[in-house]
């Protein structure tokens, strides 16, 4: 599954990102070394503040490093990438408009004509398996749902890279389960570079082929793991010795207090 491109496409080479503040200044990270080959999903996991999504941000070129560089296919960034797609917790739909417009959204800003805005949504809506509420409005969705919609937007507009960021945290159990298992199908079917930040361990571990470790009060990353569980992955996956084990492992490291 995926990663037939075994090149490194984003790399971060010791940086950092210091935030002004009240007392002075606040570490965002420090000394971040990280790579992500093409077509790859990787996770990043670590308690609140550490830095993981500060470490997206630099990613995408929102914000620049205070020191360090981060390149994209080889390339230093220095502003705002328009090949990064982001996928947020909260849904973030428009409601007064129907899910095809939701959709559309991006591509309508980029100046896309309407027969190709329309084309494109209707294919992207079939990939996450919603064509057939198109015409619905956000309100009448479920959360799994709107989630798909929101996918299916950042995938519209054909980004290389999509940032998630805690997108399943807001579901219940069992729909945050389907959704690891349909983004797993759509990563496959797309061959997207993914960073995937996520507070669960399982999450992380089901769904990425490498595991970074982020931890305070340092926020840099403590440790990579690399997870050898094969692709595809499903229920048999989840209660796996080699799963469960490993999940373990991540779990004793965040807790510790080296």
């Amino acid at each position: 599954m995926s990663t037939a491109n075994s090149r490194v496409y984003i790399d971060l080479v010791n940086v950092t990102k210091i935030y002004p503040s009240k007392d002075g200044e606040r570490i965002g990270v420090s000394n971040i070394n990280m790579t992500v080959q093409k077509d790859e999903l990787v996770a990043v996991v670590g308690h609140s503040g550490c830095g993981k999504t500060t470490l997206l941000n630099l990613v995408s070129g929102i914000i620049g490093p205070t020191s360090g560089v981060v390149k994209i296919d080889g390339v230093g960034i220095v502003e705002p990438q328009s090949n990064c797609g982001f996928v947020f917790q909260e849904f973030s739909l428009f409601p007064w408009r129907t899910v095809i417009e939701n959709v559309e959204f991006g591509l309508e800003i980029r100046g896309i004509n309407g027969v190709e805005r329309r084309k494109t949504a209707t294919e992207y809506l079939e990939l996450v398996g919603l064509l057939n509420v198109n015409n619905s409005y956000p309100d009448v969705l479920s959360g799994g749902m709107k989630q798909r919609v929101a996918i299916a937007r950042a995938l519209a507009y054909n980004p290389s890279i999509l940032l998630m960021d805690e997108p399943f945290g807001a579901l219940d159990s069992q729909t945050r389960e389907e959704m690891q298992e349909e983004l797993l199908k759509i990563w496959n079917e797309t061959h997207k570079t993914i960073i995937f930040v996520t507070h669960s361990i399982r999450e992380a571990v089901f769904l990425a082929k490498r595991v970074y470790l982020m931890k305070l009060p340092q926020n840099t990353i403590h440790r990579i793991y690399d997870v050898p569980l094969a692709y595809p992955r499903d229920l048999k996956t989840k209660i796996s010795k080699e799963m469960n084990e490993l999940v373990f492992d991540i779990a004793t490291e965040l807790k510790s207090s080296d």
